[in-house]
């Protein structure tokens, strides 16, 4: 009896290794930048330049290699970036600090519940206080299912966005 528990205990040890062997060759096999070998960070970052410049939007590469573009919100004008990463191009996100400088705990206190009402109340808008506490952080993101889909949505992220500015700031007054 103890000699065939060995044997089924050896035989599942070679089952969770050989699992285990499988999932990592399928996390290569459906890894995002897989899917896309030839799409390097200055192909992507062409592409997103030349969508901006058709939509006569001034755009350039920072120095992480992000696109940065001006965008007027109402009375601010707002840098906002668009995240280049080849090694997952189906992952687009759209984001901008500097927005919103926190100056004192009472202001990052308040920051804390106003951005949690922009994550909790707007579509595909995330705020977050920065890692330094001193400023606050505005996203929008989504998975698309080729890089260049970003046409069809860049717009309304770009809204998204805005509505967190504005909810943030409407709660940072509440």
């Amino acid at each position: 009896m103890q000699k065939e528990a060995s044997i089924v205990g050896r035989s599942l040890v070679k089952i969770q290794k050989a699992a285990a062997c499988v999932l990592v060759l399928a996390n290569f096999i459906v890894a995002p930048g897989f899917a896309y070998p030839d799409l390097t960070r200055a192909k992507l970052q062409r592409m997103y330049l030349d969508f901006l410049a058709a939509k006569n939007i001034e755009a350039e590469i920072d120095g992480n290699g992000d696109i940065q573009f001006m965008h007027k919100l109402q009375n601010y004008e707002c840098r906002y970036r668009i995240r280049v990463d080849p090694g997952d191009p189906v992952f687009f996100q759209l984001l901008t600090a500097d927005l919103w400088r926190l100056e004192s705990e009472k202001e990052l206190a308040a920051a804390f519940f106003a951005a949690s009402r922009v994550n909790r109340d707007v579509w595909q808008a995330k705020a977050f206080v920065n890692s330094q506490s001193d400023d606050v952080v505005f996203t929008a993101q989504t998975l698309l299912a080729k890089p260049e889909d970003f046409v069809n949505i860049f717009d309304k992220l770009v809204e998204c966005l805005d509505e967190g500015f504005w909810t943030f700031a409407g709660a940072m007054r509440d």
